[in-house]
Order: structure tokens, then C-alpha cells, then sequence
């Protein structure tokens, strides 16, 4: 008991002592860090929603945020998409660029700049993609366990992995990884709204369960980078478990052409 007291109260000080930085690995979006003070090691985190609500977008825009803002170390785990499909993906969403462009062949020279800048980025950065049907529980174990481990790990999605032995023993084994590797984990999981408070198994093996809700899109105006004036949109995220803090609901706003989660002030 001494030991866990020690533990807990070093934790403390250092998070009195962050002055609201964290004292994890922090997404720079604050409808996130207001409620995770960064990502901590040893924590299973879950962003559910029903599909096509943008559990990927974010997590590609958590992996931006860490990987090449902060130059953090990430692996990112997808078993039913190719590399080239992700990369894709990722540039276009990095660079803020409309997908739609490309497939109707009306790319413009400002959009290919900013796509190179951001296939530069991912190329230098610290970021490993495992994209592969045969991703198996065992190759997220010994990325986590490796001398030179990421920082954090994201896995897209639940729903796929699991199918090798079942969703209660991969929460398990997830939740058992990220303790024992000492590293906070991220997973999607696509799960309809009236089905969540019902899904004991995740509230078992999850410590912190954010809710996308597709149904309360609601267009906004603001400003991107520049300061331009933009259209946004704003989904709320739900909060329905919170091991370290009570749940709650805030907006997360995006882009939706884009697929580019923008920071602004967002509790409510």
C-alpha cells in the first residue's frame, strides 16, 4: 500500500505542477486534453461511434498532432487498409486539401505545395504503419515491447483486431500491454449510440470511452490557420466513462471536405 500511495501522490505533484500542460502525451485538442490531461501510459483509450461518424479522422488527426507537431513516436495500426491507402489519406487530411479534387483531377498548385509539405512531414517523421490483414494481437505486443517502443499506439479498429479471439479478451490483453510496456493505447470502435451504455465489455476494459455523435452535426463559421474564414462543423464527443475524472460532453469541429479537426474553445 505504501509503494501504490508513493505512486499516486508523485503523480499528483507532478500533474500540480504541468500548470495544465499534462503530464501525458497531449492530442492539442483541447475537447481531449481538458478531459485526459494527456495520454497516459497504461491507459486504454476508446473512441467509439457508428460508422462514417470520423473515429478515423480523428485518430489520424490525434497522429498528426503527435507525430509530427510534437515529433513523438507513434505506431499506427490498420489490418483491412494497404499503406499507400493510409498515406493518401493522411496527406490530404494534413495538408487540408479536398480529396475530391484529386479523384475530378482539379488539383491546383497551391494544393500540390501544401501536399508536398505534408507528405515531407510524414516521410521524416517518427510515425510506423502496420497495415496488413495478418495484424494479430502478438506484432501490437512486441511493437509495444520493444527497446526502442513508440510513445503511443493507435489502433483502427477494434472491430477488425478483435476478430481473432474475441472483443473481451483483446481489451485485456490491451489493457494488460499498455500497463505492462508502461504506454498509453488508442483504439476505434464502431458501436451505435443506443448500444453504448449497454456494452459492458468496453466499460471493463477501457479506462476512458469518448462517443462520436453523428446525429448533432451542426455547421459553424471560423477561421483556419491564416485566419481565413471557413466553414466548420462540429460533432459533440461524449465522455460516457472516465476512469480518472467524471464524464462529460464537448464539441470537437472539423472540416468536412477535409476531414480537419480544428481546435477551438469547445466545452459546454
Amino acid at each position: 500500500m505504501k509503494d501504490a500511495v508513493e505512486r499516486v501522490i508523485d503523480k499528483i505533484i507532478r500533474a500540480s505542477s504541468s500548470k495544465g500542460n499534462g503530464f501525458g502525451i497531449m492530442s492539442k485538442l483541447d475537447a481531449i486534453d481538458s478531459i485526459t490531461n494527456g495520454f497516459k501510459p497504461g491507459l486504454v483509450y476508446v473512441v467509439a461511434a457508428e460508422a462514417g461518424a470520423y473515429k478515423t479522422a480523428l485518430c489520424l488527426t490525434i497522429l498528426e498532432k503527435i507525430g509530427i507537431e510534437s515529433e513523438a513516436s507513434v505506431a499506427y495500426f490498420n489490418k483491412f487498409s494497404t499503406e499507400d491507402m493510409l498515406v493518401t489519406r493522411m496527406i490530404f487530411q494534413f495538408a487540408d486539401v479536398d480529396y475530391v479534387h484529386y479523384i475530378e483531377n482539379n488539383i491546383e498548385n497551391h494544393d500540390i505545395l501544401a501536399l508536398k509539405r505534408a507528405g515531407d512531414a510524414i516521410a521524416t517523421s517518427k510515425i510506423k504503419m502496420f497495415c496488413s490483414k495478418n495484424v494479430s494481437l502478438d506484432d501490437i505486443y512486441d511493437t509495444c515491447a520493444e527497446a526502442d517502443r513508440p510513445d503511443i499506439i493507435i489502433v483502427d479498429s477494434l472491430n477488425d483486431v478483435s476478430l481473432e479471439r474475441g472483443l473481451e479478451f483483446t481489451l485485456q490483453f490491451l489493457k494488460s500491454t499498455a500497463i505492462e510496456c508502461e504506454i498509453p493505447i488508442i483504439v476505434t470502435y464502431e458501436v451505435p449510440l443506443k448500444n453504448i451504455n449497454k456494452t459492458a465489455l468496453l466499460e471493463n476494459g477501457a479506462d476512458t470511452i469518448f462517443y462520436l455523435d453523428n446525429e448533432v452535426w451542426e455547421d459553424v463559421f471560423g477561421t483556419d490557420y491564416f485566419g481565413d474564414p471557413i466553414m466548420l462543423s462540429y460533432i459533440e464527443l461524449h465522455v460516457v466513462r472516465n476512469f480518472c475524472g467524471p464524464t462529460r460532453k464537448s464539441r470537437l469541429f472539423v472540416k468536412k471536405n477535409s476531414l480537419k479537426f480544428y481546435n477551438y474553445d469547445i466545452s459546454i
